[in-house]
């Protein structure tokens, strides 16, 4: 304040107005990166950052993050409810299928009972429900032929269905992107899972598996 009155009575030069938006915009950039450092840490992570702190902005700014991580848990907690493939009777339709579709997505696997490619789309569906929890997956065997499909019912009614080929889906990746594409499920792989040959994505697998776990000396 001492300077400013003195630069009011030209005792002293103004200040570089440049200079002074430099540090201002050093300071922006500065706490803005403070922030995106701790926007993926875990709940572990903030909670020792917080103990470590000063009563500061930048603790305060450390627990806003906490509580929106821990919110975003438990939302993808609430959402993912399911995580396996349930078989259900054709009595049990009605309820499994057509009511409880009102509350979440629904997809069903419809197979006759003993039929090989059946039996197989089930298996590959069965893996997909694994890592599919926020969709209810059931399998439904008949008695009478037909080709395996998979529905799926929104709001009490039948939105979309697809006949799986065994041919060109073997694996539950290939499935899952199949399904993804048709926006059925969401799903986090980046392509299609079938361009690569079978040597191809063992390499990628076993790279994959040496990255997650690095030597540590």
């Amino acid at each position: 304040e001492w300077d400013d009155v003195q630069r009011k009575f030209g005792n002293l030069p103004p200040l570089e107005v440049g200079i002074e938006e430099e540090i201002l915009s050093d300071w922006v950039v500065e706490q803005a990166n403070k922030k995106l450092s701790h926007e993926n840490d875990s709940i572990e992570q903030l909670d020792e950052c917080i103990d470590d702190g000063d009563g500061s902005d930048e603790e305060l700014e450390l627990e806003r993050i906490r509580r929106k991580r821990i919110a975003e848990l438990q939302a993808k907690r609430n959402k993912e409810r399911f995580g396996d493939c349930t078989e259900i009777s054709k009595s049990q339709f009605v309820s499994e299928v057509s009511e409880d579709s009102r509350r979440h997505k629904v997809l069903v696997l419809i197979f006759t009972n003993g039929d090989s490619k059946g039996e197989m789309i089930h298996h590959l569906f069965s893996q997909v429900a694994e890592t599919c929890k926020t969709v209810k997956f059931l399998y439904m065997r008949e008695d009478k032929k037909v080709s395996p499909m998979i529905v799926c019912y929104v709001n009490g009614e039948p939105s979309y269905t697809m006949r799986p080929d065994p041919s060109s889906v073997r694996e539950a990746d290939e499935l899952e992107w199949v399904l993804a594409q048709q926006g059925l499920i969401e799903t986090e792989l980046q392509e299609d899972p079938r361009i690569h040959s079978r040597s191809d994505r063992v390499h990628i697998n076993i790279r994959r598996k040496q990255n997650a776990y690095p030597d540590v000396a």
